[in-house]
């Protein structure tokens, strides 16, 4: 069955919706879009509740609802999707067989705001706002951004300022925020707010240290307020995907998040952010990011820059263990981010690891596995070990090690972003990419301490890539493996085998290679453009 969408009414939502509900009650097909430009709101949008994981788990307002489907391809013909609102693009979940190409993504406004630091005094921050890109006004030293859809509030959103380098970071909670503002991953400023004649004046609160540690032009991510409540493409628990040709000019969230999914292809995925010309990044988060994925997942033929976030991040996801019996493990979820996302399947094979030592101590077989309560936070385990129920304690992790995709990463170009972060179980092949301008061009660690994100290297080979200053903007090292949080000197080896060979590395500061925790370490026929026996710090 085909169908073709030639329609340029206001809203083309509800067609999409229709087709689509007649294309899974065929059996698949092909949906078609004539080249043109298409506008999507919420206004018949399908809205249900998803727990994406490194993303909020709540209600979404989905335009192209894939849900149980097989068997179906959608082509834009490189048409221009304009989704405006706080729309979630794409959803693809418990389908198979799924083919999205052709398409230029684009929002109706700009998710950020720019800030320009005007002056800087022991007491406050001067910041220049142009109102004709982002109107706001200012009550009760409370901040409001006037968007397309709604009044986006400093009450119950926490802002955070990215210096447009990727290298500084900073929460700003201003006047009766009221957003939970423990555990965050960069430092926090309270401040209450008043007008100037071209922006705002933020004055530190009395009863908080603080410094805004920028002194130069800023962009806050506004329109979702860091709460990541929608991204632009999400597959889940589904497999056989292709998603090709598809350019982000401008996107709210990640481009690209996929969990528990398999045998994915991305061919062509490329961010626009010279489109806008008031936008200097194209993507709030992370460009692609993939959780507990397996299969194979190959990345080819893309050219990304200008995301707030990562541009590609490949991991796996630790629980915690509460206390177990011999049929029973009691786990709960330690990141707010990973709420009500349940990454065991009937069929895992689990490795129980020493949050210590990080040694695997018990192996578990999953029979089922649900949440406790209503509450997104516990899940209960049910199955049997093995090995090893007599060494379980309180607090060691529990790692899905076989939920980790063979990755084959290769002909991309990456420029301007903070940084990659690829580890995990599977075959890693990172090969003739170009990459430029970043915090790291790799970054190859466990992640256990803070965001739970797992990520032991079984074999990753790095080969025959340029990198161009690849720690220029306050990284480490282009290439650092590790794991987070734990000394070089006195890290446990559980990274198996990395292989870096062939590469060019240019403009070097620090170091071109770190590496730690690895058994075995394959380094060879790099070339730099200026020769430093102190380059490797492994």
């Amino acid at each position: 069955m085909i169908i073709q969408i030639t329609h340029t009414e206001k809203n083309a939502t509800p067609t999409v919706i229709e087709a689509l509900e007649n294309l899974k009650a065929n059996g698949g097909g092909e949906l078609h879009f004539k080249n043109g430009e298409y506008h999507f709101y919420r206004e018949a949008t399908r809205k249900e509740f998803f727990a994406v994981s490194n993303n909020s788990a709540c209600d979404k307002h989905i335009v192209f609802p894939i849900l149980d489907m097989e068997n179906l391809i959608i082509d834009g013909h490189n048409s221009i999707f304009v989704f405006h609102d706080i729309v979630f693009p794409f959803m693809v979940s418990q389908s198979k067989k799924i083919i999205i190409r052709n398409i230029n993504l684009d929002t109706s406004h700009t998710p950020l705001v720019k800030f320009n630091i005007h002056d800087k005094t022991d007491d406050g921050v001067y910041m220049d706002i142009d109102r004709d890109i982002s109107p706001f006004f200012i009550e009760n030293n409370n901040l409001y951004f006037q968007r397309e859809c709604e009044i986006i509030s400093s009450k119950n959103e926490l802002f955070s300022l990215h210096a447009l380098d990727h290298h500084k970071v900073q929460y700003f909670a201003i006047g009766d925020c009221n957003v939970d503002m423990s555990n965050l991953p960069a430092s926090l400023i309270k401040c209450d707010v008043c007008e100037t004649p071209t922006g705002i004046y933020a004055r530190y609160r009395s009863d908080t240290p603080s410094y805004c540690c920028f002194d130069e032009t800023v962009v806050g991510s506004i329109i979702d307020g860091g709460k990541r409540k929608v991204d632009v493409i999400c597959l889940d628990r589904s497999e056989k995907i292709e998603l090709c040709n598809i350019t982000v000019r401008r996107g709210i969230g990640m481009g690209i998040v996929a969990q528990l999914s398999r045998n994915i292809l991305i061919n062509g995925f490329s961010t626009d952010a010279k489109f806008h010309s008031d936008d200097c990044m194209t993507l709030t988060a992370d460009a692609m990011h993939f959780i507990n994925c397996d299969g194979t997942l190959e990345i080819k033929n893309c050219t990304i820059s200008d995301t707030m976030d990562d541009v590609l991040n490949i991991h796996g996801m630790y629980t915690e263990v509460v206390t177990a019996d011999t049929d029973t493990i009691y786990s709960s979820i330690k990141h707010y981010e990973q709420y009500y996302f349940n990454p065991y399947r009937p069929g895992d094979r689990l490795e129980i690891i020493d949050n210590t030592t990080f040694d695997v101590v018990a192996e578990f077989h999953v029979e089922d596995a649900y949440f406790k309560d209503t509450d997104g936070k516990n899940i209960i385990i049910k199955g049997h070990f093995s090995y090893g129920f007599d060494k379980i304690q309180k607090g060691f992790l529990i790692e899905n090690p076989d939920r980790m995709p063979d990755v084959h990463l290769h002909d991309n170009y990456f420029f301007n972003f903070p940084h990659i972060r690829i580890s995990g179980g599977g075959e890693i092949l990172i090969e003739e990419n170009r990459f430029c301008n970043c915090n790291a061009a790799l970054l190859c660690l466990d992640l256990a301490k803070y965001w739970y994100e797992s990520g032991r290297v079984n074999h990753l080979v790095y080969r025959n890539n340029f990198l161009d200053n690849c720690n220029g903007r306050g990284g480490k090292s282009f290439l650092r493996i590790g794991i987070d949080g734990v000394p070089d000197d006195i890290a446990p080896k559980i990274h198996k085998k990395v292989e870096i060979i062939g590469n060019h590395f240019s403009k070097i500061k620090r170091y071109a290679i770190s590496a730690s925790g690895v058994k075995e370490l394959i380094v060879k026929d790099n070339t730099f453009d200026v020769e430093n026996e102190n380059f490797f710090d492994i």
